[in-house]
């Protein structure tokens, strides 16, 4: 856990699909982890060590962006404010934003109980004036900018705000589908209900995620696994059983057209479709 939160820390590409949700999956069991108390006392500060430094990095690696939106958005040159500065913490940036907004008051814009609330409320009412029709020709570039800090604002919540990750459980994010790990949870062999959901977890997750290749080598292992349960015991999920073999048959299909998992896995990509031939044929067509 230490070596993954290393990893998310020091990660330069946040903008990646899913990342919260393996953030928030991190933390949850982190979280659990030092309340159960798994971990030891330097493991504990190494945690904290590399939440800081996520901390530092989400901030000053977009004190830029932020500077460039306040002078587009108030017709000033903001450099002073952020220049020879450590701007590397949601306090120090707060306390910019709230000296910003001293000489340049945004309208309606109110300071809430904490510093994260009150930069998600200053970025929020940002949002608004930006939709105004006076920066029309350059909203897309400005609404992308301002959408690399609200993402950056969603990352800091999980970490230092109201995300409260003790009340809840670590599979709710992933329930059959762990793209963490990339391999199916046990539970989705638990029954043909189950299984239907894993393959729509995993449909899901690889339209999003079409380069990455542990979806297919997780689907391989479960036919694998499917055609076992078949030969072990014909009527495993009784009425069910056609459905699902025929699940499995469309997942197939829509990953085949996925290039990257035949080039990944070559012949046994290929044989998946032969397991399926042979589940297809144990059943009433």
């Amino acid at each position: 856990m230490v070596n993954i939160i290393s990893i998310l820390s020091g990660n330069y590409d946040i903008y990646i699909d899913g990342l919260t949700n393996i953030m928030k999956r991190v933390k949850i069991i982190s979280d659990k982890g030092r309340v159960e108390g798994d971990f030891n006392e330097k493991e504990r500060r190494l945690i904290e060590h590399y939440t800081q430094v996520l901390q530092t990095r989400l901030i000053f690696g977009n004190s830029s962006n932020i500077c460039v939106l306040l002078g587009v958005l108030h017709d000033e040159n903001f450099n002073g404010y952020f220049e020879n500065k450590n701007i590397d913490s949601i306090s120090q940036l707060c306390n910019i934003i709230l000296k910003v907004n001293d000489s340049f008051p945004l309208p309606e814009f109110n300071q809430a109980e904490t510093e994260l609330n009150t930069l998600k409320n200053y970025f929020g009412r940002m949002k608004t004036e930006f939709s105004e029709e006076r920066f029309r020709y350059v909203e897309t570039e400005i609404m992308y900018f301002l959408g690399k800090i609200e993402y950056v604002l969603e990352i800091l919540e999980i970490w230092f705000g109201n995300f409260n990750s003790l009340n809840q459980d670590v599979t709710e994010l992933e329930e059959y589908y762990d793209n963490v790990k990339g391999e199916f949870n046990q539970n989705a062999l638990e029954n043909a209900n189950n299984l239907m959901k894993a393959l729509h977890e995993v449909e899901s997750y690889i339209s999003a995620h079409p380069e990455d290749i542990n979806p297919g080598w997780a689907f391989i292992k479960l036919l694998f696994d499917i055609e076992k349960m078949d030969n072990d015991n014909y009527d495993y999920w009784g009425e069910d059983k056609k459905e699902v073999i025929f699940a499995l048959s469309n997942t197939y299909e829509k990953f085949e057209k996925n290039h990257v998992f035949i080039r990944a896995f070559g012949d046994r990509w290929k044989f998946c479709k032969v397991r399926l031939f042979r589940l297809r044929r144990n059943i009433e067509m």
